[in-house]
C-alpha cells in the first residue's frame, strides 16, 4: 500500500484498517508506505486506525511500515493508532529491513498510540524492530499514551530492538513506554535493546517514562551514545 503525492485515508467515527504486503522481488517495497507532503492516514474523531505491513522479499528497503518524507499518521480526536510492521524475511546481501521506519511524524491528541515492529533479514545491516530516524517524531499533545515495542532480527547486524537516530518521542501529559529486544550475530554495541544516538530525545513533561531493554549480540540493554541524547520526565 503506497500513499503518496497528497493521498489521504481519513476517518471520523468509523474504524479504518490498512493492510499491505510488499512485493516478492526488487527493493524499496514496504508493506505500507506513507510518503510525501500532504500524504496521511488520519482519524479526526473516535474512529481507530490500524496499520499493518509486511516487507517484500527481495532487495534493499523492504520494511514493514514506513512513514517518511513528510507523510503523517495522526489522531486529532480520541481515536487510537495501532501500527504493526514486519521487515523482509529473506536475506540477499541487502540493507534496511526495519519492522517500522519513521522519518516523519506520528502524532496523537487523546488516542493511545501503539507501535510494534519486528526487524527483518538484512544480511549486511538494518534489522531494527523500530527505527525513528533523523526527522522522525512520535508525539502526544494531550492524554494519548505512547507505547513502542521493537524486536531486532535474530541474525546480522544493526539489529537493535528500538533505535532513535536523532529521533524523538515526546508527550505533554501522557505516559511513554518503550520495550526493545536486540538481535544480531555480529558487531559490538549495535544490537541493543534500546539505542539512542546522535541527539535523540525521549521526553514527557507531565507523564511517566518506562524504558526496558534486552540486549542482543555483544551489545547493551539500553545505550545512549554519540551526541546529546536525553531521557527526561
Amino acid at each position: 500500500v503506497l500513499i503518496t503525492a497528497g493521498g489521504d485515508i481519513l476517518t471520523v467515527a468509523g474504524n479504518v484498517q490498512v493492510v499491505g504486503q510488499g512485493g516478492l522481488t526488487g527493493g524499496g517495497s514496504s508493506g505500507v508506505d506513507v510518503a510525501g507532503a500532504g500524504s496521511s492516514i488520519t482519524t479526526s474523531g473516535a474512529g481507530n486506525l490500524s496499520v499493518t505491513g509486511n516487507g517484500g522479499n527481495g532487495g534493499a528497503g523492504n520494511r514493514g511500515v514506513t512513514v517518511n518524507t513528510a507523510g503523517t499518521v495522526e489522531s486529532t480526536g480520541t481515536g487510537k493508532i495501532d501500527i504493526t510492521g514486519i521487515g523482509r524475511q529473506t536475506s540477499t546481501n541487502t540493507t534496511d529491513a526495519q519492522g517500522v521506519y519513521i522519518d516523519s511524524s506520528i502524532s496523537t491528541a487523546a488516542g493511545a498510540v501503539t507501535i510494534t515492529g519486528s526487524g527483518g533479514a538484512a544480511s549486511t545491516s538494518g534489522s531494527q524492530g523500530v527505527l525513528i530516524d533523523t526527522n522522525g517524531i512520535v508525539n502526544s499533545t494531550g492524554a494519548g499514551t505512547l507505547q513502542i515495542t521493537g524486536l531486532g532480527f535474530a541474525t546480522g547486524t544493526l539489529a537493535d530492538g528500538i533505535r532513535l537516530n536523532s529521533g524523538e518521542v515526546r508527550s505533554v501529559g501522557a505516559n511513554i513506554a518503550l520495550t526493545g529486544v536486540g538481535g544480531g550475530t555480529t558487531g559490538a554495541d549495535v544490537n541493543n535493546g534500546v539505542f539512542l544516538t546522535n541527539g535523540s530525545t525521549i521526553l514527557s513533561t507531565a507523564g511517566n517514562i518506562c524504558v526496558v531493554g534486552d540486549d542482543g549480540f555483544d551489545s547493551r540493554d539500553i545505550l545512549l551514545s554519540g551526541g546529546n541524547n536525553r531521557i527526561s520526565a
